[in-house]
């Protein structure tokens, strides 16, 4: 079973993904007619049916040095460009539970180097802007999205529902990043890859482009890019979970371009991602047990949490249970138990559930555990009859491959920019294949999930980056460093790393939260109060964090 480490900034409310404290919506309004242009120049290609050719755009190093016309747009460094063409959004191929932007998003596409060092060939990046309420104020908040390979496009429908206060005084860009969304993804034939098989093969198919061009550098220079395009002196960004990795690569490359920074969930480039997967299962079950055992109401619930869960796996493991699963017949045995448990851990709504249902499960009333498992899976479960082995080869977890990963991380990623940058830049800051198998080999709770991806890292023949591209982040921008307590995709830890480095940074841990604060609406408010407020931190009110209740358990 391969559940895919997938750094995504969940924003949107998918069935599992999506807290109640949310922001709500402004109204919107729609974009100056003076930069509504001919829809037909935006591409509708199904990304699904691109190849490596696709990705590389037609024009030619000529044809960009001829965007630098008298007739054009004048961008922040005094440079002249072709106008861009803008018009509605191309939103034929939507990631699932993510909703389309409004008709005030407009889009556009820019043609970039493929190689900044070496300029010749080009390639088109997707573009979407929604202007200011009271536009023209001259900034700009750039959103970063998840991944790696998320299309930064697939949240310009949610991002101004959770972040509304921004809509007044800043225009809100995304960028598709090279490989992703309607910047050429990066597909796999047969699917999201779910076994190491599935890279290996994968992989054969990008053999014609230089994947060594499609990694966080590269973005990180696009940004910059745009950034000049559209005419920006300095800009805000704001980067959740992978965008935080290419927020602090935008840190390293382009510093004078930030006014302010805000870096939710994040993954630093010198963090052993491999290593720490390896173990965050163990990690998540214990920082749970540890939660609960500081908590009188969840004590109440669950008097001994840890033993319960351990004695939970170890019956299922050696008498799987008959379960019903929307009217087909199998069993939850010790590895279907771990998938959900894991997947329960990574979401707050679900990790707060998890304390009453294991020890009404321990009592013989299976009833919540089976509400847990439903809600994740999107079916509904039942208890069976009896205990045994029986219902099908691999018992309930055979029926789990075709929803985990979630459909979301099907969607929203593309596998080829995902495979790039893990195995280019996270890998090798791993011991390797036999030493990631040892410490699994020590976890009790762990699966390897990410191992599959990096036996097949050689296949992909991406190169690692340099050293230096792997080391800290070291920058004096005014940037909020915020992350949930209980995150596990992105673990505290990770941002208490990347502070070191950074001497006009913030830090704000927010409690009982998971993956994204973004969700939680006093988090909401602390990222928009920093950015309005251009990284004067004295100017923030965050102390609704510290109120924040203790969840009901």
């Amino acid at each position: 079973m391969n559940r895919i480490f997938v750094l995504l900034v969940l924003v949107s409310c998918v069935a599992w993904a999506c807290d109640d404290e949310t922001s709500k919506p402004q109204a919107e309004t729609d974009v100056s007619e003076d930069v509504v242009a001919d829809v037909d120049a935006l591409d509708t290609k199904n990304p699904e049916d691109a190849t490596d050719a696709d990705v590389l755009d037609d024009s030619t190093d000529e044809e960009v040095a001829a965007d630098l016309t008298d007739d054009g747009d004048t961008a922040a460094d005094g440079d002249v460009y072709e106008e861009l063409v803008w018009g509605p959004c191309d939103t034929s191929n939507w990631a699932t539970g993510y909703p389309k932007p409004s008709a005030a998003v407009q889009c556009t596409t820019v043609a970039v180097p493929l190689d900044y060092d070496n300029p010749g060939e080009t390639l088109s990046l997707s573009v979407a802007v929604q202007r200011a309420n009271h536009y023209p104020t001259g900034r700009a908040v750039f959103n970063l999205a998840g991944g790696p390979g998320g299309g930064a496009l697939f949240q310009a429908g949610t991002i101004p529902l959770y972040l509304s206060g921004l809509r007044d005084d800043f225009d809100l860009v995304y960028v598709d990043q090279r490989g992703t969304g309607n910047s050429g993804y990066l597909a796999c034939s047969q699917g999201y890859p779910e076994t190491g098989q599935d890279w290996t093969s994968c992989a054969a198919e990008h053999t014609a482009l230089d994947l060594d061009h499609f990694l966080t550098e590269d973005y990180a220079h696009d940004l910059n890019y745009v950034r000049q395009r559209l005419g920006y002196d300095k800009i805000s960004l704001r980067g959740g979970s992978y965008g935080t990795r290419v927020g602090l690569e935008y840190m390293r490359q382009h510093p004078e371009t930030i006014a302010a920074i805000v870096l939710d969930g994040l993954a630093p480039p010198d963090v052993d991602l491999f290593g720490d997967d390896v173990a965050m299962f163990d990690y998540g079950v214990d920082l749970l047990v540890a939660d609960c055992a500081a908590s009188p109401a969840c004590t109440l619930v669950a008097p001994d949490l840890g033993t319960t869960l351990a004695n939970r796996l170890q019956t299922l493991t050696q008498t799987p249970r008959r379960i019903v699963v929307s009217g087909q017949a199998t069993v939850e045995d010790g590895l279907t138990f771990r998938i959900f448990l894991e997947a329960a851990l990574y979401t707050a709504s679900f990790r707060n559930r998890v304390p009453r249902a294991i020890q009404a499960a321990s009592n013989g009333d299976n009833s919540l555990w089976n509400g847990i498992m439903g809600d994740l899976w999107g079916l509904t479960v039942t208890d069976g009859l009896g205990a045994g082995s029986g219902g099908g080869s691999g018992g309930g977890s055979s029926l789990v491959l075709p929803y985990f990963p979630h459909q979301l991380a099907r969607d929203y990623v593309a596998p080829g920019v995902f495979a790039a940058v893990m195995c280019a830049e996270w890998f090798p800051n791993s011991g390797g294949v036999a030493a990631l198998e040892t410490k699994l080999a020590k976890q009790t709770w762990g699966m390897g999930s990410m191992l599959d991806l990096a036996a097949a890292c050689a296949a992909w023949g991406v190169s690692p980056v340099a050293a230096n591209l792997r080391a800290p982040v070291t920058a004096d921008v005014p940037a909020l460093l915020i992350d949930g307590a209980a995150d596990l995709n992105t673990p505290s830890f990770w941002g208490d790393q990347a502070m070191t480095t950074l001497t006009n940074a913030h830090r704000v841990i927010v409690p009982w939260a998971t993956h994204s604060t973004i969700s939680v609406a006093c988090a909401a408010d602390v990222i928009v109060d920093f950015l309005k407020a251009d990284g004067v931190m004295a100017q923030v009110d965050s102390s609704c964090i510290e109120a924040l209740p203790e969840p009901g358990w």
